[in-house]
C-alpha cells in the first residue's frame, strides 16, 4: 500500500479500561482508515492444548473464560469536528505479526511519534494494532488546523458469553405469570431478570419424521438432501435416543438474552467426546410468551415419554447483549 495522506490523531482514550491510542487516518489506495494501538493487560496465559477435563463443568467454564479474555473494541462511528464517518469493518493483529508486512508505515508512525521505537520486544505479543476501514470514505475528512480536533466514538454492540452459575429445581408443568428469577452479572456490574414458563416433553422424533426433509430442503441442494438427512438423524440418535422425549425448557428474558441450561449430572460428569452439535426444529417456540416478552427454549436432556419426577437444572452461562458505547475523546 502506497501512504498518500494522513491526519496524526495521537489521542489515548480509555476503552473497556484499556488506554486506547487512536494514531491516525490515512488514505490508502482502497480508501481510508483509522489506526488505533493498545497494549492488553496482564493476563494468566488459558492453556490451549488443554484435551481432558475434569468434568463438562470444567471445560464449559474454560471456554467461556478463555472467550472473556479477548477485548472486544469495535468502533462502528467516529465523529471528527461533526463529520460522522461510519466503519465498515475492522481487523485486529499483534503489533509484532503486522510490522512484517508495514515496516514502511510502522516507521512513518514512529518518525511522527506515534509509536515509540523503544518497544521492549516481550510487550509485543500483548501490543494489538487495529485498522478500522472507514465506509464510504475515499477522501480524508477535511480539518480545520485552527479548532481543537473533537472526535467521539461509538462502539458497536456485540453478544458475550458469561458465567450464571444458578441452581433451580424444576417440575413439569406450566408455571404462573410472573414467575421471576435474577442473576447478577460482576462484569457489567447489574442485575438480570427472567421468567420460567414452562418445562415441558417435546417429540422431536414426531417433528423431524413430519418436518425434516422440508426444513433441510430449504438449506440443502436437492442432491445432497439424502444424505444431509442420514447425518442429521445419527446425529439426533446421540443427543435423543428414538422412543424418548427432550425435556425443555421455555422462558423469556427482559432484555432478550441467552441461557444455557444444563443438568447437574452432566455437568459433573467426566468430559469426554461430545455428540455433534446439530440444529433443532422446535415448533414450540413461541415468539411472545405471557409475560409479554420474547420466548425462548433449551433443551435440558432426553427423557422417557413417562418421566414426569422433578429435575435439578443449572443455568451455567448465557449471553448477554453489550449495549452500543458513546466516547468524548
Amino acid at each position: 500500500m502506497n501512504l498518500k495522506k494522513e491526519i496524526i490523531i495521537n489521542k489515548t482514550v480509555n476503552i473497556k479500561g484499556i488506554d486506547v491510542n487512536l494514531i491516525a487516518i490515512t488514505s490508502e489506495e482502497e480508501g481510508s482508515v483509522l489506526w488505533a494501538i493498545y497494549k492488553l493487560p496482564y493476563r494468566k496465559h488459558i492453556e490451549e492444548n488443554v484435551t481432558k477435563y475434569l468434568s463438562n463443568r470444567e471445560e464449559i467454564i474454560n471456554s467461556v473464560n478463555k472467550e472473556s479474555s479477548f477485548i472486544n473494541i469495535n468502533i462502528s462511528e467516529i465523529i471528527i469536528q461533526g463529520q460522522k464517518i461510519l466503519s465498515s469493518s475492522s481487523t485486529s493483529i499483534p503489533l509484532y505479526l503486522w510490522k512484517i508486512d508495514n515496516s514502511s508505515k510502522l516507521q512513518n508512525f514512529i518518525d511522527n511519534g506515534l509509536i515509540s521505537a523503544n518497544l521492549h520486544y516481550s510487550d509485543l505479543e500483548n501490543i494489538i494494532i487495529t485498522e478500522y476501514k472507514l465506509k464510504d470514505c475515499d477522501k480524508l475528512p477535511k480539518i480545520d488546523t485552527t479548532k481543537k480536533l473533537d472526535i467521539i466514538l461509538k462502539l458497536r454492540s456485540y453478544s458475550k458469553s458469561i458465567i450464571i452459575n444458578q441452581s433451580i429445581h424444576m417440575k413439569f408443568g406450566e408455571m404462573e405469570i410472573g414467575n421471576k428469577f435474577e442473576f447478577y452479572d460482576h462484569i457489567q456490574k447489574r442485575k438480570y431478570n427472567y421468567y420460567i414458563n414452562n418445562m415441558y416433553h417435546y417429540d422431536v422424533w414426531n417433528e423431524v419424521n413430519n418436518n425434516l426433509e422440508m426444513e433441510l430442503g430449504q438449506v440443502v441442494p436437492k442432491e445432497q438432501l439424502e444424505e444431509a438427512k442420514e447425518e442429521y438423524v445419527a446425529a439426533l440418535e446421540k443427543i435423543c435416543p428414538r422412543g424418548m422425549d427432550l425435556a425443555m425448557l421455555e422462558y423469556e428474558s427482559e432484555e432478550d438474552f441467552q441461557l444455557n441450561v444444563y443438568t447437574k449430572e452432566y455437568l459433573n460428569e467426566r468430559s469426554e467426546n461430545k455428540a455433534a452439535a446439530i440444529a433443532l426444529f422446535f415448533k414450540a417456540h413461541k415468539k411472545i410468551g405471557k409475560n409479554g416478552l420474547k420466548s425462548r427454549v433449551c433443551m435440558i436432556k432426553p427423557v422417557d415419554k413417562d418421566f414426569y419426577d422433578d429435575i435439578d437444572i443449572e443455568l451455567l452461562t448465557g449471553y448477554i447483549k453489550v449495549p452500543e458505547e458513546i466516547i468524548k475523546v
